[in-house]
């Protein structure tokens, strides 16, 4: 069997990361696998990034774009499990010059606004029924801010024959000053060796409390659909809760360790707000944060 004939879909919660942004998708449409669903959803961006997004989807048809109200990552990702899930249905809304919208005829908990598909890749007469989601058999989570090496998906899926979730290696691009040299989770734990374990070999290498899981990897999706997992909305650091529930449940797990991951420290990110002890103004959390009185352990 030929090997791109195994669909991936490409997760990218977008957040007012205008500056970062083309890196990280022209990482992604260059890969050398190109059989890729990628959607972009874009969560209440305020600067330029959604415009960005569309200029992208303008010339690759393998783009779709989700604008949502702001409510974090989690809530993003979960909008792209539901998405490649074929959870929604959709009802044409408009066209312009460009795009065909669609909105959600559904349950919209997550804030979805509208859904773009470029005019120029979608030829049929349009109504509702002509929106086809895409049939994937894995799925990566990649942050606006990253990017990844470019033959990154062609390597990892060569290996995820009956394979759970693949784990590899990533390094960080910092924009900060630390103290100390700042370390990948395998560097951490002194992994070297590409292997393949279970679950119960995972538990022996790693301290659980200390294990995040997200963009470092490829997870197939019917194992994903099957143990019924997605990321906690409302919540910091989910990936933690749901890296150690996923591992946790996994027959066969490929580590990897190649970097193939770049992973951005930055000002105003997230996870930099946290290590301040800051939350900031424009987050979803805030306002929980001031409920709070901006205690932020009490956060």
């Amino acid at each position: 069997m030929n090997l791109q004939e195994k669909k991936l879909g490409v997760v990218v919660p977008i957040y007012n990361t205008e500056r970062y942004l083309k890196q990280c998708l022209d990482s992604i449409i260059h890969q050398s696998y190109i059989n890729l669903s990628i959607l972009l959803i874009d969560d209440g961006s305020n600067d330029n990034s959604l415009n960005i997004a569309k200029n992208y989807a303008l010339d690759d048809e393998r783009i779709v774009i989700i604008t949502k109200q702001n409510g974090g990552q989690a809530s993003a990702r979960n909008v792209g499990i539901e998405f490649f899930n074929g959870t929604y249905e959709l009802i044409f809304k408009e066209k312009n010059e460009n795009f065909y919208t669609f909105v959600l005829k559904n349950e919209n908990v997550l804030g979805i606004e509208k859904i773009y598909q470029s005019r120029k890749f979608f030829n049929t007469k349009i109504q509702s029924s002509n929106f086809e989601f895409p049939k994937i058999d894995y799925i990566q989570f990649v942050d606006s801010d990253d990017f990844l090496e470019l033959d990154c998906i062609e390597k990892c899926m060569q290996k995820m024959q009956d394979i759970d979730v693949l784990w590899f290696d990533y390094n960080h691009i910092t924009e900060l000053f630390f103290k100390k040299k700042a370390l990948s989770q395998m560097q951490i734990y002194k992994i070297t060796q590409e292997q393949i374990i279970d679950k119960k070999k995972w538990l022996e290498l790693v301290k659980p409390y200390l294990f995040w899981f997200v963009w470092q990897g490829i997870i197939d999706f019917n194992f994903l659909k099957t143990i019924k997992l997605k990321f906690i909305n409302g919540i910091i650091y989910e990936d933690n809760c749901f890296g150690i529930l996923l591992f946790s449940m996994a027959q066969k797990i490929y580590i990897y360790p190649k970097i193939f991951y770049h992973y951005r420290l930055r000002y105003g990110s997230t996870t930099n707000y946290h290590s301040q002890k800051k939350i900031n103004p424009d987050s979803y959390l805030y306002p929980l944060f001031l409920e709070l009185d901006e205690d932020f352990y009490s956060f």
